[in-house]
């Protein structure tokens, strides 16, 4: 996770054996962060938002080479938050769990 200004972080992979980095945070107005992996490193989960639709913002997971974008559906009515970690051993598959805090949006 890197900060970019004001309310800007974007998530970046990095590949230990190159140094090479990758942002998966591919437009500027994405303010992504708090990534967690899943066990078999197949999946990242981490909190996104786009500042121009902010009725998106949620948990989402991505591959590690920035495609299938996918937001996890979740209940609306509460603001899912950091700390974003797969349930050790759960891997990647469509079962797999995923813990988060959230709190009710008071309307």
């Amino acid at each position: 996770m890197r900060y970019f200004g004001e309310v800007r972080f974007h998530v970046f992979i990095i590949d230990i054996q190159t140094g090479r980095e990758k942002n998966i945070s591919i437009n500027p107005d994405f303010v992504d962060g708090f990534p967690g992996w899943s066990s078999d490193g197949k999946l990242l989960a981490y909190r996104h938002m786009d500042l121009l639709n902010k009725a998106e913002a949620g948990i989402y997971t991505i591959k590690p080479d920035g495609t299938g974008m996918k937001k996890i559906p979740l209940p609306p009515g509460y603001w899912y938050n950091v700390q974003i970690s797969f349930f050790p051993g759960d891997g990647s598959s469509p079962d797999a769990r995923i813990i988060f805090p959230a709190h009710r949006i008071d309307k």
